[in-house]
C-alpha cells in the first residue's frame, strides 16, 4: 500500500485514538509482565536509589555520586513521591517510556506507511522488546530515546499542521531529553539543519524558544537546588572515564554472534538465523532505512519527480543518524534497541511490500522468530513465584525464592547494607543503608580515588552486611572486549571485605552476589593498607558470576 495522499494527511493526524490505545494496552501489559519482577539487571537500580536518597533529602551530586545528568533522576524521583517507593513505582517511568515509543511507532508508520505496517512494526517491536527483560531497566537511555521520539513528532506536526506551538512544544520537549542524556543534543541539531530549509525558516524561532524556556527553568532548578556544578563536574568525569571502558563497534553483541549462534545451536539452522537477524535488527534497521530512503529521494530528484514526504524523509533520516550517534562509543545492538524506533518506520517506508508474496513470507518468518524469543521471557513472568519484600510485592523466578527470602529475613530495612562491586538495585530491594555514597563501584571505569574514598567510609561505619561478587577477568572483558588495558578489580577494597566478613552459613545468594557478614572482633583485622599488601591482592581470581551486562 502506498502512503497516504497529502490531501488526507491532515485527516490522518487526527485518527489519534488506535495510537493512545497501543499506549493503554502496552502500558498494562508491561505492568503485568515486569512492573514487579526480579531480574537482577546491573544496571537497575543506578537511578532508582538514587531517586530514593533525593526523596528522603539528600542532594544528588553533593550527598551521593550520580552518574548522569538530573533529568531521568528527577522524573524517577517523581514518580515515588506520587506513588511510593515500591518496585513498581520505581518501573513506572520505564513502562511510560516503552508504551510511549509503541504508540509513536505505530502512528508514524500508519501516516508514512500504511496501517498494516503500523500493526506489523508494532508488535514485532513490542515482542522483540520483552524477549530481553535485563534491557528493561530504569535508566536515562529510555527516558531520553522516548522523549526525543515525541520531539521529533512534535515537528512532523508543526510542519503538517503549521502551528507554531507544536513547534515550542517539540523544542521543550528537546531540552527535556537532553537534561536525561546529553549527547541527545545530536537531534536538536538534526532538527536545526532542517529547520534552515526554506520552507520552514519561519519555524525556527518556535522551536528555540520552546527549547530555551524548558532548558533555563531546568537549569533554574539544578541551580536552585544547588547541584548545577555538580552536574557539570560529573559531565567532565564522565569524559574522562567512559570511553576507554565502553568502546564497541557498531552492531557488535555482549559475547559476541559466534556466542550467541552456539547458545542457540539446538535450532534447526533456519531458524537459527532468523533468531541472530532478529537480535541484530537494531544494527540492520538504521542502515536499511537510511540507505533504503535516501536512495528513493535521489532518484526521485533525479527523475525530478519529488514528493511531499521527501523533505519528512530527509529530517527522519538525519534523526536516525543522529539517534545512533548518541550510542557512541557503546553502539552495541543493546544500546541501538533504545533508540531504534524511528529506524522501523524508516526501513518500513523504504521496503514495505505487503502484497508480494515473498515479501510476506518474510515478515510472517520474521514475526514468528520474535515470537520465538519472547516466549521464553513471558513463561518467566507466568511461572513466577510472588513474595513480599520491603518495596512490596515482587515476582521473581522460583530458583530466587527462597534465596530472596532469607536475604529479606537476615537483611532488614536500615540495616548498613554495602554490595560490591556493582548491584545497585539491591540497596533499593532491601530499603538497607548505603554507608558510602556509591550506589555502585563500575569495574574499569571507577579509578583508586573512588576506591581509596569508599574503602574509608566502610572503615569509619561498617556495614552490619556485604553483598559481594568477585569479578573475574574473562567475565569483565565479555562485557568490555575493549577494555583489556584495565583492572576491573578493587584489591584494597576487597581485601579488607575479606579481613573483616565471611559469607553467611548456609549461602544466600541474590544475582550471582553473596551475603557476606561481620567476622567476630576475635577474627577480623584491619585489612590491608600498604603497597606491600596490594601487590599481595594483585592477580586476578578466576570465577565469578557477573552475567548480566552493563548498559549505560
Amino acid at each position: 500500500m502506498s502512503p497516504l495522499p497529502a490531501s488526507e494527511r491532515i485527516a490522518a493526524l487526527r485518527a489519534w485514538r488506535p495510537a493512545v490505545a497501543v499506549f493503554a494496552a502496552v502500558a498494562a501489559l508491561l505492568t503485568w509482565f515486569y512492573g514487579n519482577l526480579i531480574v537482577f539487571s546491573s544496571d537497575e537500580g543506578i537511578i532508582l536509589d538514587a531517586a530514593e536518597r533525593m526523596l528522603h533529602g539528600s542532594r544528588l551530586y553533593m550527598d551521593f555520586f550520580g552518574y548522569m545528568t538530573p533529568g531521568s533522576y528527577w522524573l524517577h524521583e517523581l514518580a515515588m513521591g506520587l506513588f511510593g517507593v515500591t518496585l513498581r513505582a520505581g518501573r513506572a517511568v520505564l513502562i511510560l517510556d516503552c508504551a510511549l515509543q509503541c504508540a509513536l511507532l505505530w502512528w508514524l508508520a500508519s501516516i508514512l506507511v500504511s496501517r498494516a505496517a503500523a500493526w506489523f512494526l508494532t508488535a514485532l517491536y513490542f515482542l522483540l522488546l520483552i524477549s530481553q527483560p535485563s534491557l528493561l531497566t530504569p535508566q536515562h537511555r529510555w527516558d531520553s530515546a522516548a522523549i526525543s521520539l515525541a520531539s521529533i513528532v512534535a515537528c512532523l506536526l508543526g510542519y503538517w499542521t503549521g502551528r507554531r506551538a507544536w513547534w515550542a512544544a517539540a523544542g521543550a520537549l528537546a531540552a527535556l531529553a537532553v537534561s536525561c542524556t546529553p549527547s541527545i543534543a545530536l537531534i536538536v541539531l538534526a532538527t536545526v539543519l532542517w529547520l534552515s530549509l526554506r520552507p520552514l525558516r519561519r519555524f525556527f524561532w518556535s522551536y528555540a524558544a520552546g527549547g530555551v524556556c524548558a532548558g533555563a527553568a531546568m537549569l533554574v532548578l539544578a541551580w536552585s537546588t544547588g547541584i548545577l556544578h555538580g552536574a557539570l563536574d560529573q559531565m567532565r568525569w564522565l569524559h574522562s572515564h567512559y570511553t576507554s571502558v565502553n568502546s564497541m563497534p557498531y552492531g557488535s553483541i555482549i559475547g559476541g554472534y559466534a556466542g550467541v549462534s552456539h547458545a542457540l545451536a539446538g535450532f534447526p539452522w533456519v531458524l537459527r538465523v532468523g533468531l541472530v537477524f532478529c537480535l541484530a535488527l537494531p544494527a540492520i534497521l538504521p542502515v536499511a532505512g537510511v540507505v533504503g530512503c535516501g536512495a528513493a529521494v535521489i532518484l526521485r530528484r533525479m527523475r525530478r519527480c519529488s514528493t511531499s514526504d521527501d523533505l519528512v524523509l530527509g529530517y527522519l533520516a538525519l534523526c536516525v543518524i543522529a539517534l545512533v550517534a548518541t550510542t557512541y562509543p557503546r553502539a552495541d545492538v543493546a544500546h541501538l534497541a533504545f533508540v531504534v524506533p524511528l529506524a522501523y518506520v524508516l526501513a518500513a517506508k523504504a521496503l514495505w511490500r505487503p502484497l508480494h508474496p515473498v515479501a510476506m513470507g518474510a515478515l510472517l518468518f520474521l514475526f514468528i522468530c520474535a515470537f520465538a524469543l519472547a516466549v521464553p521471557a513471558v513463561g518467566l513472568r507466568l511461572h513466577a513465584t510472588r513474595l513480599e519484600s520491603p518495596v512490596g510485592t515482587i515476582y521473581a523466578d522460583a530458583g530466587d525464592k527462597v534465596d530472596l527470602q532469607e536475604l529479606f529475613a537476615k537483611v532488614h530495612p536500615g540495616d548498613r547494607l554495602y554490595v560490591h562491586p556493582y548491584l545497585p538495585v539491591a540497596y533499593f530491594l532491601t530499603q538497607s543503608r548505603n554507608p558510602t555514597p556509591y550506589s555502585y563501584l563500575a569495574p574499569g571505569m571507577m579509578a583508586k580515588h573512588e576506591e581509596l574514598e569508599t574503602l574509608a567510609d566502610l572503615q569509619r561505619n561498617p556495614p552490619d552486611w556485604v553483598l559481594y561478587l568477585e569479578l573475574s577477568r574473562a567475565e569483565f572483558l565479555r562485557v568490555f572486549p575493549n577494555a583489556t588495558r584495565l583492572d576491573p578489580r578493587f584489591h584494597l577494597l576487597e581485601g579488607w571485605i575479606k579481613s573483616n566478613y565471611e559469607p553467611v552459613n548456609p549461602p544466600i545468594h541474590a544475582g550471582g552476589y553473596q551475603l557476606w557478614s561481620r567476622k567476630p572482633p576475635a577474627q577480623a583485622s584491619a585489612g590491608p593498607h600498604t603497597a606491600k599488601s596490594l601487590l599481595r591482592y594483585n592477580s586476578i581470581v578466576p570465577g565469578g558470576g557477573f552475567h548480566l551486562s552493563l548498559l549505560r
